[in-house]
């Protein structure tokens, strides 16, 4: 089974000396009004904050908690709390279907290193593909910024990816999986 499973941090910093903490990963007028650091945590416990299904890929990123249904695959617990988002293989979710997770126009206007730290748990014998992605908002273009295959094993690995050749950008970021030959 292809479960790909994401808890999501974006740290961002301006270069300032305080810091700020917000539960909701959507970045806000905050950044700018406040000029402090910045950490948004999606940690998906009240639904799937500014990310939204891509729709035109022929899966889609299931919101859950506790462990996947599948046996042998995927996540007993979240990482952060009680829920995550995962794709399921199983039934007609193989072989090599795609799922997109965007979250649209995040500004990075004056922050000092950015980049996106995130969660994640690829176990079972047949895992597909996750890719994080980012592309200037309004433009066709994606980058791959980070991609991985395969059984990780069964625990949370945490991924941190620069996004320094957006600074000073609105951007687009988006997560595709692609589910293997099984489950």
């Amino acid at each position: 089974v292809l479960e790909v499973d994401v808890d999501i941090t974006l740290k961002a910093e301006c270069g300032c000396s305080d810091r700020k903490y917000v539960e909701d990963f959507s970045l806000q007028a905050t950044l700018d009004e406040l000029k402090t650091a910045l950490n948004k945590l999606e940690s998906f416990e009240d639904g799937m904050g500014n990310w939204q299904q891509v729709s035109t890929d022929n899966a889609d990123w299931v919101r859950s908690s506790g462990a996947t249904p599948s046996n042998l695959t995927g996540p007993s617990i979240a990482f952060h709390e009680d829920y995550y988002m995962y794709i399921e293989a199983s039934g007609n979710g193989f072989p090599s279907k795609t799922a997109g997770l965007i979250n649209p126009s995040v500004p990075l206007a004056g922050i000092v290193d950015p980049e996106i730290r995130f969660q994640s748990h690829m176990y079972g014998s047949d895992i597909g593909t996750l890719t994080l992605q980012a592309r200037f908002t309004g433009t066709q273009q994606w980058t791959n910024l980070w991609s991985q295959s395969g059984d990780q094993g069964d625990s949370w690995e945490e991924v941190i990816v620069s996004l320094a050749a957006f600074e000073d950008s609105v951007i687009d970021l988006r997560f595709m999986a692609i589910t293997g030959n099984g489950y």
